[in-house]
Order: structure tokens, then C-alpha cells, then sequence
């Protein structure tokens, strides 16, 4: 009888393997925490920016913990759909970024096992960083129309031209690692440093400066036309429109009709004026996120001569708005002088 319970109490190599095998695959299959985090920036980032977030990454793992694997892959995309892929940072470190065209967006993953002593078996961490120009109000507002609403997160997430996604184990780690990338983005090139804060401020404002060139365009010369026709009427001597001569009443009333014509004209001026420093304020600014390839090199110098270009045409649409209230008010005075 004690021999029969024996045999039952041992386990055989096949049941011990598959017993461990479980243990180690419930380990490793185990779904991971997940933090992101989107860093809403003007930014610029070169291939140095890059080599020095690995630096960052490579630095933080090897020196504090134990390693147990530790690999890096980058999945770089081209303007027409193309792509490149890097499956290792060798690979990436030595490409020399030679392309013509411009870079559109990198996703940069580094996976590493780290044995953390609460833990039997090598635990897997993954960031991933994805740096990209981001999606545009305009497709963005496509996109929600298309009907394509589950991709809502997405969307979220690629208004910002970097968002940082860390898979972890370990929280301390997790928040460690998404910390350094933080870092890293703050040190990065700003693009706004050329744009100057009154452009930028005027951009931010730009729906209430709109309203202003054409409304108060507007208000001015229905004021000084409303004077005009006061004065015409002044000078006939009369108390009474009553007492008013026919020719009196048509030089009245045509000087209405032309008062009436020039409102229309300015206000249809003061509308295109104001739609054009609208659009010009909204595109203002526009930016490419990359400055590693040629091709993002050639966008880089295009965008500062199309802001150079943009702040004259604001100038100079804000002169020619002042110009056409001034010339209203010099008109209106010489009209009225003497009456």
C-alpha cells in the first residue's frame, strides 16, 4: 500500500517540463502595463537628436540593471509610401541619409529583458517612440467624416509630432524610462525660434483679427458715409424734407446710392482681406519635423522663406487696410468741407 502511494506522489519528467514550460510561458506571455504619453512641441529633430536618445536608452539599461537582451529596430517612412526598415541600430547608425525625398515619420522600438530579483525569469520592457509631422485639423476633420471613428486614439495621439509608449513590468521603470524620454524632448531644436512672438501671437488671435479688418473697415465708412449724407442735407437750408426741391431729393438720394455702392465695395475688400490674413495666419508657421535626409534639408530652408514671405503679405495687408480707412476719412473731409 505505502509503495502505491509512492508511486502516485512522484511526478515524471514529462508532467515536471510541462509544469515549468506553463510557469515560464505564463511569465513571459503575461500582458504588460501600457503608459503613453504625447509631447504637444514645435520641434525639429536631426539624426544627432536620435543617437542621442539611444545613448539615453542604452546608458539606462545597461548600467542599472542586468541584462538579459537588449535590441533596437526603426521602421523610417518616405514621402509616396516609401519605407525604410533598419532591424537593428547598426543598421540605422550607418546609413549615411543620402534620399532626395522627406522623411514623413520614424518609429524608433528598443525591447529589452531585464531580471528584476522579484521575478524569476527575464522580464520584457518595450518603448516605442513614434516621431512624426502629425495629422493636419483639415485631415483630421476628413478622417472623423469618413466615418473611420475608431481610430479616434490615433488620431489623438498624432496631432503631436512625438508620442512615447512604454510597455512595462516594473512601474518604476516604466515611468524612469518615458522620464528620459521627456528629457529628451525638452533639449530638442525649437522650429518657433524664428518665427518671432508677433507673428505667433497674431496667429493666435487670428479669428478676432479677422473680424476686426472687416467689421470695423465697415463701421468706419458707414460712419463717414452717414456724415456725408448728413452734410449734403445741411447744405440744402432746410427745416423740413417737405420743404425739399426735386432736384434737391436726387442729389440726396444719389448720394446715397453712391454711399451705399462704396460700403459694398470696401466691405466686399475688407471680407477678401480678412479671409486672406486668416488663411495666411492659420498656414503660418507650417513645419517639417525632420532635418536629417536632403529632402528634409531643401522643406526646411522652403518653410523659412515661406514664412519671410508671409509676414511681408501680413504687412502689407494690415498698410492697405489702414490705407483704405485713411483715404475714406480724407474723402469724406474734402466732401464735406465748407458745407
Amino acid at each position: 500500500m505505502s509503495e502505491r502511494k509512492s508511486e502516485l506522489m512522484e511526478i515524471s519528467d514529462q508532467e515536471r517540463f510541462l509544469k515549468n514550460f506553463k510557469a515560464v510561458y505564463n511569465a513571459m506571455t503575461a500582458k504588460p502595463d501600457c503608459r503613453s504619453k504625447a509631447y504637444p512641441k514645435n520641434i525639429i529633430v536631426c539624426i544627432e537628436d536620435i543617437v542621442d536618445l539611444n545613448n539615453r536608452i542604452f546608458q539606462k539599461f545597461k548600467t542599472q540593471f542586468e541584462d538579459a537582451g537588449f535590441s533596437m529596430n526603426a521602421l523610417v517612412s518616405l514621402k509616396d509610401r516609401e519605407k525604410i526598415d533598419f532591424p537593428n541600430w547598426e543598421t540605422f547608425a550607418e546609413h549615411n541619409w543620402s534620399e532626395t525625398v522627406i522623411i514623413t515619420g520614424m518609429v524608433l522600438v528598443w525591447e529589452f529583458n531585464v531580471v528584476l530579483p522579484k521575478y524569476k525569469v527575464p522580464e520584457k520592457h518595450t518603448l516605442t517612440v513614434k516621431i512624426s509631422n502629425g495629422i493636419k485639423p483639415e485631415e483630421m476633420f476628413a478622417l472623423m467624416i469618413s466615418g473611420k471613428l475608431e481610430q479616434i486614439d490615433e488620431i489623438e495621439q498624432n496631432v503631436c509630432p512625438i508620442v512615447a509608449k512604454m510597455d512595462f513590468v516594473d512601474v518604476t521603470i516604466g515611468n524612469e524610462v518615458l522620464n528620459i524620454v521627456s528629457e529628451w524632448v525638452k533639449g530638442l531644436k525649437n522650429s518657433n525660434y524664428e518665427k518671432g512672438k508677433f507673428m505667433l501671437t497674431m496667429q493666435k488671435y487670428r479669428r478676432l483679427l479677422a473680424y476686426c479688418i472687416n467689421y470695423l473697415t465697415v463701421f468706419i465708412s458707414v460712419l463717414l458715409s452717414a456724415k456725408i449724407i448728413k452734410s449734403v442735407f445741411l447744405s440744402f437750408d432746410i427745416n423740413v424734407l417737405g420743404e425739399m426741391y426735386s432736384n434737391q431729393v436726387v442729389e440726396l438720394f444719389s448720394w446715397i446710392l453712391i454711399c451705399f455702392i462704396v460700403c459694398f465695395i470696401i466691405y466686399k475688400i475688407s471680407f477678401i482681406i480678412a479671409n486672406l490674413m486668416f488663411k495666411l495666419l492659420t498656414n503660418y508657421g507650417d513645419e517639417h519635423v525632420f532635418d536629417i535626409t536632403k529632402g528634409d534639408k531643401r522643406q526646411q530652408e522652403l518653410y523659412r522663406k515661406k514664412e519671410r514671405g508671409d509676414r511681408k503679405k501680413f504687412i502689407f495687408n494690415i498698410v492697405f487696410t489702414v490705407f483704405i480707412n485713411i483715404m475714406c476719412g480724407v474723402v469724406t473731409y474734402f466732401l464735406t468741407k465748407g458745407k
